[in-house]
């Protein structure tokens, strides 16, 4: 009796255990048949980059939580402020958005967003402070002191150049000192400083390096160029006309020359370090020594070369020199992904160094008159959680695995994006094993060390950028036949457009 009932139960149980196999059978992926959920993560990126930071990092949070994630897309840092916007008036799924420090005090101020902090533990935040660079947390917190964002990465501008290119420069510039000296002495009175010699390097490159390069790449041949035209043209970039990247260079030649966020706040114009920048300029554009674009019917400039076209261009072996953050120029060597597209032919000669040191035009003495720093500007991204998140707790535990040191460093290598995580700037040497990624790396923590910052907010909100554009058309672009051109000249006519403003 009792062996007939322990077998009927033995025959249940393993019954039921087949039953419970085909359920796990039928949903693998979920075998404790807990409820799925679904959110959206947004995100300004290529389809290629969703799909990779899909794959190699969202999936891996997802099957450990039961989560299931769809990666949405924008063009630009405009559209992901569009769609919160779309969010708060109709709330959906959507859990994280990618936000640049540049759009992030709008959508705070707009009230689109909800502090992360509100997710997190305060031994939470507390990790945060020891693992990510003080800079990046410091503007996560938009101006309070509150934490509102996760910092993920940064980009900061540095020099790419060929190799090939600065060593045909380096060897053969002198047989062109008159001809760069008599250039010079327009503008200056005098021409080269004394016992002027190009450095062999970029690294140790100023205002005077970088135009000699620029004359001497624009007036003879270009053997080192790829297939096309390899006669004598302008071979650096210089990006113009009134887009957020030709802002950012503007800035970053006045910042180069030793203007301070003060300065710049005040919309001044005829101080020398902005006088100096835009002799500079106007320099580079009376010796047509610079790709730029072509004037438009209202009598502005029209946008250059964008990064777009610079990642092409150096790709064809048609730029000899131009500013390149660490993502476009993993586009331009070819990077180490298997599906990236292919990058510039014999990426080995490619080479990556700080941006150059700014000197004035001026001499005194035989020597620059006034001295500046190598500048670039610091640009923070990070995970933000829109004002009607459903989960922020989530939300924040989702951004903080996003930035573990092993997922940030993978994502570095992959995408180029430059890591914000103090352990990461201590050990890339060691983390990052091929020399060229190395090299990219170097350069851009180094010019993090030697000179970088963020563009005063009243350059936007007072509308400062219309000032020095203006002011840069006048003297840069549209200055008369035969204008001095001289500093005081500039100064004049920068007083002149700031007293009657546009």
């Amino acid at each position: 009796m009792f062996q007939s009932y322990l077998g009927r139960t033995l025959l249940l149980l393993g019954v039921m255990a087949n039953i419970g196999l085909l359920a796990i059978n039928a949903s693998p992926e979920r075998p404790h048949l807990s409820k799925n959920r679904s959110f959206r993560i947004l995100m300004r990126a290529s389809n290629s980059e969703a799909d990779w930071i899909k794959k190699n990092q969202l999936e891996e949070f997802a099957n450990a939580h039961d989560l299931c994630f769809t990666v949405e897309t924008a063009p630009s840092y405009e559209a992901v402020l569009d769609r919160l916007k779309a969010e708060a008036a109709k709330p959906s799924d959507l859990l994280l958005v990618d936000m640049n420090d540049e759009r992030a005090d709008d959508a705070m101020q707009a009230g689109l967003l909800r502090p992360l902090a509100d997710g997190a533990t305060p031994a939470a935040l507390q990790a945060l402070t020891r693992d990510d660079l003080p800079e990046a947390l410091r503007r996560g917190h938009i101006g309070t002191d509150k934490l509102w964002m996760v910092p993920t990465r940064s980009a900061v501008d540095v020099a790419i150049y060929l190799r090939p290119a600065v060593e045909d420069a380096y060897l053969h510039w002198e047989a062109d000192r008159e001809k760069i000296t008599a250039a010079l002495r327009a503008f200056n009175g005098v021409g080269l400083p004394v016992d002027y010699a190009l450095e062999r390097t970029p690294d140790n490159w100023d205002s005077y390096d970088l135009f000699v390069a620029s004359w001497y790449w624009a007036h003879h041949d270009a053997p080192w160029a790829g297939a096309g035209d390899r006669g004598p043209k302008p071979r650096i970039a210089l990006r113009t006309g009134k887009t957020d990247d030709a802002l950012r260079d503007l800035l970053t030649t006045f910042y180069a020359q030793g203007a301070t966020d003060a300065e710049i706040a005040a919309g001044k114009a005829d101080i020398p370090p902005i006088v100096d920048a835009l002799q500079w300029q106007a320099l580079w554009v009376q010796q047509g020594v610079v790709l730029r674009g072509a004037r438009t019917p209202d009598g502005g400039v029209g946008t250059g070369v964008d990064s777009e076209e610079v990642a092409t261009l150096l790709s064809q072996r048609q730029l000899a020199w131009t500013p390149a953050s660490a993502e476009l120029s993993f586009q331009i060597h070819g990077g180490a992904r298997a599906d990236a597209p292919p990058g510039v032919e014999s990426p080995s000669d490619l080479g990556w160094a700080t941006l150059p040191k700014g000197v004035s035009l001026e001499l005194a003495d035989g020597h620059p008159a006034r001295s500046g720093k190598s500048f670039s500007f610091q640009e923070v991204y990070f995970w933000a959680a829109p004002k009607s998140v459903q989960d922020i707790e989530l939300a924040f535990r989702l951004a903080r695995f996003l930035t573990e040191a092993g997922l940030q460093q993978r994502e570095a290598e992959a995408l180029g994006r430059l890591p914000i995580r103090n352990d990461l700037l201590a050990n890339y040497p060691i983390l990052f094993r091929l020399s060229w990624m190395q090299d990219i790396f170097d350069a851009s923590f180094v010019q993090l060390a030697q000179g970088t910052g963020d563009i005063p907010d009243e350059v936007i909100d007072q509308h400062l950028d219309d000032r020095y554009w203006s002011v840069r058309r006048q003297v840069v672009f549209q200055a008369k036949a035969g204008a001095p051109l001289t500093t005081q000249w500039i100064a004049e006519q920068a007083r002149e457009v700031l007293a009657h403003p546009p």
